[in-house]
């Protein structure tokens, strides 16, 4: 299966966008545009097993919530389908150019390696 990106909702649909027309080989997708939008306002936990289901994997800011759900997965034993965590200190977030260039940077480097699915699980990159 392709690698697909999945933008939370604090981040702009343009990364998107921008990521596309730079000619990157994956697809990235944007929680407000995803499902006809149906995925703006839910939690992060349905968020992440939304991306377990659709092999997606998840790029946000949210160091503080996501993490938190992270362990209590891990403390049960539950996997999750990858998680890229872009950093504020260095990346603000409508810097969509960027970002967009970090995860084409990220997407090609494991695009490469052809990982499958299961190779993205339980993988953390943190996008600085």
């Amino acid at each position: 299966m392709a690698l697909v990106f999945l933008l939370d909702e604090h981040l702009s649909p343009k990364v998107a966008e921008i990521t596309k027309s730079l000619g990157a080989n994956f697809d990235v997708k944007s929680v407000l545009k995803c499902e006809q939008g149906d995925l703006k306002g839910e939690s992060d936990e349905f968020i992440l097993n939304y991306c377990i289901e659709k092999s997606f994997v998840l790029v946000t800011f949210d160091v503080n919530t996501i993490p938190q759900i992270l362990k209590s997965w891990f403390d049960i034993g539950k996997n999750h389908a990858g998680i890229v965590f872009v950093s504020t200190k260095t990346l603000r977030s409508s810097d969509s150019v960027s970002i967009a260039k970090g995860l084409i940077r990220i997407g090609n480097e494991k695009s490469n390696k052809i990982l499958k699915d299961s190779e993205w699980q339980n993988q953390i990159i943190f996008l600085q």
